[in-house]
């Protein structure tokens, strides 16, 4: 299960799942359809992870899920939708796993964390986020 799978590494992931064998089955699930050609071992469906993510949205426990799916720093997004998506989309995809007893979630987190900058980001780099970002969102807690 990749959830924002129709992205660009969504999709790189879903045909390497594919091609390796990795999985039997690979779903993505993604407020957009993937623009990769569905093999027979892939399936999509069109899902937004701000809502609740029914149980059944595939017919089995998936073994793994891949939550990719988050707004970015690309331009055009107001500064709420990060949080809109980021943060209650994360708790969906949470309780979506709990609700299919899925105890396997590879999270990927936004590098928007490390703030505005022209130099390269580690892990080890100051967390400088836009303060006028967080501080118009009440739910930026867990």
């Amino acid at each position: 299960m990749i959830f924002g799978g129709a992205g660009y590494i969504g999709s790189r992931l879903a045909e390497r799942f594919a091609k390796t064998g990795r999985f039997d089955r690979v779903h993505i699930a993604d407020i957009r359809q993937s623009p990769i050609e569905l093999l027979p071992s892939i399936s999509s469906s069109i899902t937004d992870v701000r809502d609740a993510i029914p149980a059944h949205l595939i017919n089995e426990k998936p073994d793994w899920i891949f939550n990719l799916a988050a707004v970015h720093r690309e331009p055009g997004h107001k500064p709420g939708e990060y949080f809109q998506t980021n943060i209650p989309g994360a708790k969906n995809v949470i309780k979506y796993a709990e609700r299919t007893g899925c105890m396997n979630i590879y999270f990927t987190s936004s590098i928007s964390v490390y703030g505005p900058t022209k130099k390269a980001t580690t892990e080890n780099s100051p967390l400088t986020p836009i303060p006028s970002s967080i501080s118009k969102c009440n739910t930026f807690r867990f």
